[in-house]
């Protein structure tokens, strides 16, 4: 499994993405109810979102949980039903939530997305990524499922004239769209199989003296240069880091 450092899990059930994950609940629900031609108002959103908030980790743990962070959490589901209702309002839904399983140099990626179009460009299809989070000043960071997602409705042939993902944000007023080039997306792509193919990182030792990491052993700092190439000539003359690859990738859910 190859982690996104933007979804990946939570260290505790306080830092987890609760938002994020009634929002997807709730969201596939609508996307599911106005494809199949049944109508939604906002307070049947807003009940779905409740009825997910309900059965999430965070709510389960809210004894242990700080007040104020759980009073922040609860009363921004306005904003998420908001937030997916403008999403709602302002493109035209072609497909529902769908899995899709894209494959590439040797692995298996997984998930599910929906595709809308707008109006104004209906040979357009733009795939839904919803996030939460992340830094404000500069909030695209496309992942590897964003790249993934674009990539498999590409290879669909679905005779969309250009394809984009967007990625809205589900509790701040944030959305963009994400349109790489094919050829680039496919190259992501085949660096995330090679870097999940690759040996694996070893386990601590001389090897480490070579690397340009400080985050895991603070005594690298302080190693002399003629000990970082003694350790960089180990690396490169063979070494005991081997790990089995791995050959599958699915999406982390948030639910």
């Amino acid at each position: 499994m190859l982690p996104c450092r933007l979804r990946g899990p939570a260290t505790s059930v306080a830092d987890s993405p609760v938002l994020l994950a009634c929002a997807e609940g709730a969201a596939e629900w609508y996307f599911r109810e106005k494809f199949d031609g049944r109508g939604c108002t906002y307070s049947q959103l807003l009940e779905v979102l409740e009825e997910e908030w309900k059965r999430t980790p965070f709510f389960a743990a809210r004894a242990t949980i700080s007040p104020l962070l759980y009073h922040q959490r609860s009363t921004t589901l306005g904003r998420v039903c908001s937030r997916l209702r403008d999403l709602f309002c302002i493109y035209e839904i072609v497909q529902p939530v769908e899995p899709y399983s894209l494959e590439i140099d040797g692995i298996t990626i997984s998930g599910s997305y929906a595709v809308v179009r707008s109006d104004r460009r209906k040979r357009h299809g733009i795939v839904v990524y919803l996030r939460d989070g992340g830094p404000r000043a500069r909030p695209l960071v496309p992942d590897a499922a964003s790249f993934a997602r674009y990539l498999d409705l590409q290879r669909r042939d679905a005779g969309w004239d250009s394809i984009g993902v967007l990625h809205w944000w589900v509790s701040s007023y944030i959305a963009t769209e994400h349109q790489p080039d094919r050829t680039f997306a496919e190259n992501v792509m085949r660096g995330v199989a090679a870097n999940v193919l690759a040996p694996g990182f070893p386990n601590p030792g001389t090897h480490c003296r070579a690397c340009s990491t400080r985050g895991c052993r603070l005594d690298i700092a302080r190693l002399e240069p003629e000990e970082k190439a003694a350790g960089l000539f180990a690396i490169q003359n063979g070494g005991p880091d081997q790990l089995a690859p791995a050959v599958c990738f699915n999406e982390p859910s948030q639910r």
